[in-house]
């Protein structure tokens, strides 16, 4: 777990312009963070799509789902995360009620997930060669944290985690789609 640490004065912080360069191991991990985290992005729009369905019957009996691209787009053009997660609570709890408790399991996990993946893209990165593997959070408070590898691995862990209640909730909404045979109104 990243933890603050007592700085050597020997050893000073350096940050800026491709300092992760000089940590390519971390840099590898920061990557993957922001890359998984796209992915949970994508997958939570997806199940928002799916809530918010309607499900066509060919005339040979297929299913298929026809989802809204215009409520799709808007809910991804929204900036805050936790307007989305309401949006998409909302149409949940109006189309698919009982899938709330799930929904908001879900939620849980992403907003845990948000705090590492936040503190990964949003904050300054910097490098003391009294910690040669590791990288270091500078905050805007002139506060710092050492972070190490298995560090990152743990907040791609919890981004694992809130994806696979996602994908888990849409296979959920999917299944009880078809087995309705029509979708919820748009």
């Amino acid at each position: 777990m990243p933890g603050s640490f007592k700085q050597d004065p020997q050893f000073p912080i350096t940050d800026g312009t491709l300092i992760l360069g000089r940590r390519p191991r971390c840099a590898i991990k920061v990557g993957l963070v922001t890359s998984e985290w796209a992915v949970l992005e994508e997958r939570f729009l997806t199940l928002f799509a799916i809530i918010t369905s309607k499900v066509e019957r060919s005339s040979a009996g297929t299913l298929s789902f026809r989802d809204n691209p215009l409520a799709r787009e808007i809910v991804a053009s929204l900036e805050s995360a936790s307007v989305k997660q309401g949006i998409v609570r909302t149409q949940c709890k109006k189309n698919m009620s009982t899938f709330v408790p799930q929904l908001d399991v879900a939620i849980k996990a992403l907003r845990k997930a948000a705090k590492g993946r936040n503190r990964t893209v949003h904050w300054l990165w910097g490098i003391t060669e009294q910690f040669p593997e590791d990288v270091i959070l500078c905050q805007s408070d002139g506060s710092v944290e050492r972070y190490r590898e298995a560090d990152f691995d743990a907040i791609i862990g919890d981004i694992h985690h809130a994806t696979t209640l996602v994908l888990n909730l849409y296979y959920a909404c999917e299944d009880f789609l078809a087995q309705q045979g029509e979708g919820p109104t748009e």
